[in-house]
C-alpha cells in the first residue's frame, strides 16, 4: 500500500478505507508515505493498522513533523518498524520496548521526545537519524541480540547529551 498525496477529506476518507481494507486482508506489509500542505486537515492513520495480527513490517513517512505516533501501542507479531518525520512521546520506547518479535527499528528525525530508551531483547537492527533535533538530549539502547547499530544525532553543543549501548 502506497499513498503519496492527501489533499482533503475526501482523500483521507479514501485513504482511511483503504487502509482498513488492507487490514482486513491479512496485510504483511505495509508501506505508507504521506506528503502535506498546510491547507491539509489533520491526519491520523486508524488504529486498526497497530493493532494488525498480520503485520511483520510497517514503514510510514509523514514528510511532515505535526502527527502524533499514538502512545501506548503494543503490536503484537510486528518485526519491523520504519519511523520518518513522526512526533512520538515517552511512552513510544516503551512501546517499542514491549514488541516482543521487533528486529529492526529505524528512526529518521522522530521528534518530541527528549529521553529515549529502548529496551528489547530481540531487536537486531537498530537505527536513529537526526538532522537536528534539540530536544532529544539522552539515548539509551539495550538489546541481547543487537548486532547493528547506526547513530546519527547532530546537535550544537555535546552538552547535556548522552548516549548508552547495551549490546553484546
Amino acid at each position: 500500500v502506497h499513498s503519496q498525496f492527501i489533499e482533503n477529506r475526501t482523500e483521507c476518507s479514501r485513504v482511511v478505507t483503504m487502509l482498513n481494507m488492507a487490514v482486513g486482508c491479512d496485510v504483511e506489509f505495509l508501506d505508507l508515505e504521506f506528503s502535506q500542505e498546510e491547507e491539509w486537515e489533520m491526519f491520523s492513520l486508524p488504529i486498526c493498522i497497530f493493532h494488525c495480527g498480520s503485520l511483520k513490517s510497517l514503514t510510514i513517512n509523514m514528510h511532515c513533523l505535526n502527527l502524533k505516533f499514538p502512545s501506548a501501542l503494543r503490536f503484537s507479531n510486528l518485526q519491523s518498524l520504519s519511523l520518518k518525520f513522526w512526533l512520538v512521546d515517552e511512552c513510544f520506547g516503551e512501546s517499542v520496548s514491549c514488541c516482543k518479535f521487533l528486529r529492526e527499528l529505524w528512526l529518521e528525525n522522530v521528534c518530541g521526545i527528549e529521553n529515549l530508551t529502548i529496551e528489547n531483547s530481540n531487536l537486531e537492527r537498530f537505527s536513529i537519524l537526526y538532522s537536528y533535533h534539540p530536544e532529544l538530549c539522552h539515548l539509551n539502547i539495550s538489546g541481547q541480540k543487537l548486532n547493528e547499530i547506526n547513530v546519527e544525532w547532530r546537535f550544537k553543543s555535546p552538552l547535556s547529551k548522552s548516549v548508552k549501548i547495551s549490546a553484546p
